[in-house]
């Protein structure tokens, strides 16, 4: 028996979480301004047409970064940065060790499908993120949807302890829009490694090694697909989030009686607001989260071992 196994298991788990931690990070810093715009975009309920000159109302993505700038600042483009850095970077730590964990567990019985172990690994983890992200997630959206400049706008944890006194810890607190933020992590992840580790297993059957240049490609695919399937999720859980003066007196609690409100009042095209914000911001961001953390992986386990 090989003594050196435990250390060997830990150091591939810690190798896992590290760089899913190092990948969400310099993804978290770099895209943050486009996720802001995506919410601001989301929270504004209503087909009011309003003058073009109203700094509160945005026409899209273009009209909503300029009036921001404008109004607030380049800097408040980071307005609640904190809440996702602090959650999310241990949150994708823990996303890819629980799935590569999963897989390799599942990959020893021959008889389960690949696809099988992808989507069944997929799901718990969006299990596991959604219970973890929610309450940084409704702490985030409250500042995002917050229109003073920065140095007017509260801080991470004023904002937490404002909305602990004033609602508490449960599904009116902290972990408001738990099920609808639940909903959206465990679909997003199994478009997202379902396409993305089902092509890159065909490409290398067929070729023995996947290139640089594929690996991008079906990133970006996954990442394009597990946003437009999520899209009315992240709306939904949006609206839910938000702080009630932006929503002119309606209330909003659970997903799919939200997706059915906002469509039978403004439209379907309301389910996909920021969708286009969205796409800029994951379809790069997914690619290079999967990709980067692939060649971290491989850094890690050379300085670990």
């Amino acid at each position: 028996m090989n003594v050196n196994m435990p250390n060997e298991k830990f150091n591939d788990s810690f190798q896992y979480f590290l760089s899913g931690c190092t990948a969400s990070a310099i993804l978290i810093c770099g895209f943050y301004p486009l996720d802001l715009v995506k919410t601001r975009l989301q929270i504004q309920s209503g087909s009011r047409l309003p003058s073009k000159n109203d700094s509160t109302y945005y026409y899209g993505t273009i009209d909503c970064i300029l009036k921001m700038y404008k109004k607030e600042g380049v800097l408040s483009f980071w307005k609640g940065v904190l809440p996702p850095l602090l959650v999310h970077t241990p949150r994708r730590g823990l996303k890819f060790l629980v799935f590569e964990e999963f897989k390799s567990y599942s990959a020893k019985d021959l008889s389960i499908p690949y696809l099988r172990i992808y989507i069944c690994g997929a799901a718990i983890t969006g299990i596991l993120e959604g219970i973890l992200m929610t309450p940084f997630e409704v702490v985030k959206i409250m500042l995002q949807a917050n229109k003073s400049t920065l140095e007017k706008s509260p801080s991470s944890w004023t904002m937490t302890k404002k909305i602990v006194s004033e609602k508490g810890f449960g599904l009116n607190g902290l972990f408001k829009g738990l099920t609808a933020t639940i909903w959206k992590m465990t679909t997003h992840n199994i478009w997202f490694f379902g396409t993305f580790y089902s092509a890159h297993d065909m490409l290398e059957r067929r070729n023995n090694k996947v290139k640089f240049s594929e690996k991008v490609s079906i990133g970006v695919i996954a990442s394009i697909l597990a946003t437009v399937f999520t899209i009315p999720l992240d709306v939904a859980k949006s609206r839910i989030q938000c702080p009630e003066s932006e929503l002119k007196g309606k209330t909003y609690k659970w997903a799919l009686p939200t997706m059915y409100t906002i469509y039978k009042e403004e439209g379907w095209k309301a389910l996909s607001k920021g969708l286009s914000v969205k796409i800029l911001r994951h379809a790069p961001g997914g690619a290079i989260m999967l990709v980067m953390n692939e060649y971290m992986n491989k850094y890690f386990s050379t300085k670990l071992k």
